[in-house]
């Protein structure tokens, strides 16, 4: 079993938002998070007004744990950083 499954296991039970990323540019990388946090993310539409940067998504995903514990999986984050040099530090800092 790999990284990815076991993840996915942790995560089956609990209030998650999971993310893949796949070296896309940043908005689809955005895009594709926003359908995936739409559910948890009740403070605005994530289908009409998705994330338009990470500290934007990033920031969203906080305040949607203000509440409830959620964790927040960015799988393959290499991937995202490839795309995304900040996206570190911006996780770092939130």
């Amino acid at each position: 079993m790999g990284k990815t499954a076991l993840v996915a296991h942790f995560a089956s039970s609990r209030r998650a938002v999971s993310h893949t990323g796949a070296s896309r540019p940043t908005g689809d990388e955005l895009r594709a998070l926003s359908r995936s946090a739409a559910e948890v993310v009740v403070d605005r539409d994530l289908g009409l007004n998705p994330f338009h940067d990470w500290t934007d998504a990033l920031e969203s995903l906080v305040r949607s744990a203000r509440d409830r514990p959620l964790l927040v999986v960015l799988d393959e984050f290499p991937e995202l950083v490839a795309v995304s040099p900040e996206l570190p530090s911006l996780v770092r800092a939130v």
